[in-house]
């Protein structure tokens, strides 16, 4: 073996590496093996040096985060006929194998009654489907790869879908530059078939005299003087915004189309009860007109034989 070179303080990284490779003991792979065939040269490391340590091996059974969503199952009851909804949504993507782009679908949905109750807020966590692909996810949107897995509170989206067909059904729903919420189904389709939307893009576009398209974040700040989106989108937030924001130009009274509600279901009740009370009388009557009819048929046939004994 030829003998080390002097250590300098000019030695550089790969001398040192090399240095400290011929100080490794080789092992006698004759006395092993039976054979120096394949015992390795001096020059030779058996296992790689790293300066660099390794890192901590993940830890197995440590719970994910919190599910950030706040109600992952329908509360049906805090909607009442024909009261509006205020609706969001923040996307994930997909690409069907050689479409041109992404296209959007349901990451994470928020639904709130006029009252500012949260009626639905879930991740939707989509199948693997052959020939789709799963696209990035931005997390700015508040949409991540975590928040899809049902062990945290992710519920798979054919379910959601049909929850959110329901829940619309018959209302007005609002949302703002609804161009993608509308189209951002999977599973489902006429979502829409019996709801009125409003966009409050639409309704408010006279507050951007440019293009007619406000952003929410804009409507917010000027209209309510509310901040949203500063770090991460929530659809609550914005579903919440949303609502106060319409309510300024549109204005809602929930309990008097409550009370116009209920007196509506008890009219229908009372008529619904009048109607059977009304068919009860007329049955009874009928019961005792046949009554009386075998009465008298009765009464008849009694005289027919009393003039007859008299005859004979």
């Amino acid at each position: 073996m030829a003998p080390l070179a002097p250590r300098t303080a000019t030695m550089s990284r790969s001398e040192a590496k090399a240095r400290v490779a011929r100080l490794v003991a080789v092992p006698d792979h004759a006395k092993l093996f039976g054979t120096a065939a394949t015992a390795p040269t001096a020059t030779q490391v058996t296992a790689p040096i790293s300066l660099i340590p390794n890192p901590e091996p993940k830890k197995k059974n440590v719970l994910p985060r919190p599910c950030r969503a706040t109600q992952t199952w329908p509360l049906f009851h805090l909607l009442f006929e024909g009261e509006p909804c205020f609706f969001d949504i923040e996307f994930q993507k997909y690409r069907p194998l050689g479409a041109p782009k992404e296209i959007h679908r349901i990451g994470r949905i928020a639904i709130l009654n006029s009252k500012g109750q949260v009626v639905l807020d879930v991740y939707a966590a989509y199948p693997r489907v052959e020939g789709v692909a799963k696209c990035r996810l931005l997390p700015e949107y508040g949409v991540e790869w975590e928040d899809l897995l049902y062990q945290i509170g992710a519920v798979k989206a054919i379910k959601v879908e049909q929850w959110v067909k329901r829940i619309v059904q018959a209302r007005p729903v609002v949302m703002h530059g609804g161009k993608q919420d509308l189209t951002s189904f999977f599973f489902e389709t006429n979502i829409w078939a019996t709801s009125r939307i409003i966009d409050t893009q639409v309704v408010f576009s006279d507050q951007q005299p440019s293009d007619g398209t406000p952003s929410l974040k804009t409507l917010a700040k000027t209209i309510i003087n509310r901040p949203i989106q500063r770090v991460f989108h929530s659809p609550v937030e914005d579903a919440d915004a949303m609502r106060q924001i319409l309510l300024t130009r549109m204005p809602y009274d929930r309990d008097a189309e409550l009370a116009k509600v209920m007196a509506k279901h008890t009219n229908v009740k009372n008529a619904a009860k009048r109607g059977n009370n009304t068919a009860n009388r007329a049955n009874q009557t009928g019961y005792g007109g046949n009554k009386q009819a075998d009465g008298g048929d009765l009464k008849a046939g009694d005289i027919k034989d009393g003039a007859e004994k008299r005859v004979t």
